[in-house]
């Protein structure tokens, strides 16, 4: 409750905001996406009708949904049970469609896409407060190829 960037406002403090980032790499990263700018698109619609509205031959789509544990307790517009199964109905029904989902690492998720997507379970690195690292899961098309490694120091793969 009582947080605030690192360093402080003033950035008077013994760290100050770029003690969190490898300043050269996350230009670099910058850079690659300023490349792609034109093809790259951001939305905070919903998920079920923002892939309604998709040319799904030409897009390529990533949807990050509320936490399924914990998302009452983490967001104002939590998705119910319900909300959660219709969207992985959606995308099964999908077979041709490019698209990857992250979601908190929990039984119901891996049950509702086991037995036909790639559910690859990684940890990711918190440091607000408590640092901590949480337990995710990058779910994708089973015929979708996913890289065997990646370079974040935030993400352990």
């Amino acid at each position: 409750m009582n947080g605030g960037p690192i360093g402080g406002l003033k950035q008077d403090g013994r760290w100050k905001i770029d003690a969190r980032f490898n300043k050269p790499e996350l230009l670099r990263r910058c850079e690659k996406i300023d490349e792609y700018r034109d093809r790259i698109s951001t939305s905070n619609r919903d998920g079920l009708d923002l892939i309604s509205s998709l040319d799904i031959a030409r897009t390529f789509f990533v949807l990050d949904p509320p936490y399924f544990e914990k998302g009452r307790m983490v967001y104002l517009n939590a998705l119910n049970k319900d909300y959660h199964a219709a969207l992985a109905d959606r995308l099964k029904a999908m077979s041709d469609a490019a698209w990857v989902l992250t979601y908190d690492d929990c039984p119901e998720i891996r049950a509702l896409y086991a037995d036909w997507a790639n559910v690859k379970p990684f940890g990711l690195r918190y440091a607000a407060a408590i640092r901590r690292t949480g337990k995710e899961v990058f779910i994708s098309p089973k015929w979708l190829r996913l890289p065997t490694r990646q370079s974040s120091a935030a993400i352990v793969w």
